[in-house]
């Protein structure tokens, strides 16, 4: 019997290949069936010296990692489960960044292969932007991780999670969707990370050349909520005011009652927006 754990690696199949516009992000694909988490094996691959851009993928992951920690739940075969490796000359407080660099890409490239109209969430989710009854419903979820000193990112690794199917657990079906219910017919694991990566690919190079504002200011043209009241849950206090928009390092700037905030970190609650559960 075969290991479902065990991976093939490979350069991309010849049909993917000639889709992909990068010249390194996905080029080399390492596939499991099952795995903990895809993030923690690119790691593994990157501390053994696995080049810029690979991509490790499963089709099921059993500790999969969201913000703060909580299990992203992954179902066999019901998304894309994909972690990159990537190497970064920026230092970490700019590297940071990389998580609205990809929200921006992963946006931008779902978007191509749905008609519904797709927004953000900071400060990692890909939701539905359009009115209607799955208005703000998670598509997707990314994490960035890396492993640093105070001036150099030794590891970085990006972390992406699509709904291709609706969730089996009736306890997400209320705040999250995925590209089948958005019209999408029978999405496949190597066709959304094309046009994942080809659309990261971009933003990831703005981020490098030092294009902060650029990156910022996409993902506020797409920020959810921005010009609403919203809340900001931080465990131990609670941030409530206007949406205005990023910071160019990347905060929350919400216009509080005491004056304009920079948020840096907490849980935001979006007005018709369902909240997901706590996932443990």
């Amino acid at each position: 019997m075969s290991d479902p754990g065990s991976p093939s690696a490979n350069r991309a199949a010849p049909k993917v290949s000639a889709e992909l516009t990068t010249k390194d992000l996905a080029r080399v694909v390492v596939h499991h069936r099952r795995l903990p988490s895809t993030s923690d094996r690119a790691l593994a691959l990157s501390k053994a010296g696995a080049r810029h851009g690979l991509a490790v993928i499963a089709d099921e992951q059993t500790a999969g990692r969201g913000q703060r920690g909580r299990v992203w739940r992954s179902d066999p075969g019901a998304g894309l489960y994909v972690s990159f490796v990537l190497r970064t000359a920026l230092a970490p407080a700019r590297a940071a960044l990389t998580t609205l660099a990809a929200g921006v890409a992963v946006c931008e490239g779902l978007g191509r292969l749905v008609d519904a109209p797709l927004g953000l969430k900071w400060p990692n989710d890909v939701l539905v932007a359009e009115p209607g009854p799955r208005y703000g419903t998670k598509l997707a979820g990314i994490l960035f991780e890396a492993v640093s000193d105070q001036d150099v990112v030794h590891h970085a690794i990006l972390g992406i999670g699509v709904n291709l199917r609706a969730p089996s657990d009736p306890a997400l079906a209320s705040f999250a969707t995925s590209l089948e219910d958005l019209g999408a017919d029978d999405p496949r694991n190597l066709e959304v990370l094309v046009a994942i990566a080809n659309a990261l690919d971009e933003w990831l190079g703005r981020l490098e050349t030092g294009a902060m504002a650029a990156v910022t200011g996409a993902w506020s043209a797409a920020a959810m909520g921005v010009g609403q009241t919203v809340e900001i849950d931080q465990g131990d206090r609670r941030v409530r005011g206007e949406l205005l928009g990023l910071s160019v390092d990347g905060a929350l700037s919400v216009k509080t009652a005491e004056g304009v905030r920079a948020v840096y970190h907490g849980r935001l609650a979006l007005p018709g927006s369902p909240q997901g559960p706590e996932l443990r």
